[in-house]
């Protein structure tokens, strides 16, 4: 649960993505891990409670702006973002 048709559009349209909102989206650390997002500058996956970071690792090392507030994030799973080394804005 949590793949849907969000999961699957994500997986699709993800290499070609720069800026990411997922806001309140329901997502889990497996959407995460399918998506293909080598190109994002700009993720927010604010108030999706079942992110945990533990696919943190398989983000974009380009990333410059996460925001991860209301989010289950385990403080381990925060030194997973120690490969972006162009993050400058991190809200947790």
């Amino acid at each position: 649960s949590g793949t849907g048709i969000c999961g699957a559009t994500l997986h699709t349209f993800s290499k070609y993505l720069r800026v990411l909102d997922l806001q309140n989206c329901d997502l889990t650390d497996a959407n995460l891990a399918l998506a293909n997002l080598n190109q994002l500058t700009v993720l927010n996956l604010r108030s999706n409670k079942r992110i945990t970071g533990v696919a943190f690792e398989t983000l974009s090392s380009s990333l410059q702006k996460v925001d991860v507030s209301s989010c289950n994030i385990a403080d381990a799973n925060l030194a997973q973002l120690a490969h972006c080394t162009q993050l400058e804005e991190l809200h947790i």
